[in-house]
């Protein structure tokens, strides 16, 4: 299932990447679940634990060069959306970008996992909304989840 997530710059540039794709399938999902089991396991014996990072580039990052592709994608505020299917996001849209990792991170007795890149050649970094936990249970388990948060 393709997600598309909302972005955050640490700085006022976002050097275009104004989304994220995330491809969440019943496998990763599964992965993301026992990463946050593990970070509150962790942080039950350690309550200073707070982030677990894992290198990888499940996220790309992407621009949106129109207003029909734009009203099909959160803002930052909305966090995620489900993109629909047939929905196609030009290929030269997508943001070269490094440093790739998922962040889980401890809130309290809860996990959230959201995805940092930093895009080529640029010294920022851009940080995805977080997932919630209950969607990606449902995609773990097959389950078709609705479009909106």
């Amino acid at each position: 299932m393709r997600i598309g997530l909302g972005t955050y710059s640490s700085e006022d540039y976002n050097a275009d990447c104004d989304y994220a794709l995330v491809d969440l399938t019943p496998a990763l999902a599964k992965r993301i679940l026992a990463r946050m089991d593990l970070a509150a396991r962790l942080h039950r014996d350690d309550i200073s634990l707070h982030e677990l990072y894992f290198w990888n580039a499940e996220a790309e990052f992407f621009s949106t060069p129109d207003d029909a592709l734009t009203e099909q994608l959160p803002d930052a505020s909305d966090g995620h959306v489900i993109l629909p299917e047939g929905l196609e996001i030009p290929a030269d849209c997508f943001q070269r970008t490094e440093y790739d990792h998922m962040i889980v991170n401890t809130v309290g007795e809860e996990c959230e996992v959201f995805w940092r890149s930093s895009p080529k050649n640029v010294f920022i970094e851009i940080t995805t909304a977080s997932l919630p936990r209950e969607l990606i249970e449902q995609i773990a388990r097959g389950l078709q989840p609705s479009s909106r948060p």
